[in-house]
């Protein structure tokens, strides 16, 4: 098993618990349904335990590192979906980010 695969998969559900989270603030303001609320709350907890499992086959360091960057997918995410606006600085934070993360993995 390629040992990146459970810290992907973390990522994936820690995105898809922002996304839900987001459908969540918005349905219970407008006192609709709980339903995108427990879908988040299944989303992060299936992403701690896929992010347990990556911790045997990864150091935390490179963990963390590959999962901050689901702060940039999230964001992306909000301007495509959302229709939610960034400015220049948080452009660059987004650049800095994958920068980071590529330079942590290089060997």
């Amino acid at each position: 098993m390629n040992r990146y695969i459970p810290i992907i998969v973390t990522l994936a559900f820690n995105i898809l618990g922002g996304y839900y989270a987001k459908l969540s603030a918005i349905s219970l303001a407008q006192n609709t349904s709980i339903k995108y609320t427990l879908i988040a709350i299944a989303c992060y907890g299936m992403g701690f335990l896929s992010y347990v499992v990556a911790l045997r086959f990864i150091p935390l360091f490179i963990a963390q590192s590959i999962l901050s960057t689901q702060y940039v997918a999230v964001i992306l995410l909000s301007i495509l979906v959302f229709n939610e606006t960034i400015s220049p600085t948080q452009g660059i934070g987004i650049v800095l980010v994958f920068s980071g993360l590529i330079l942590l993995l290089m060997k």
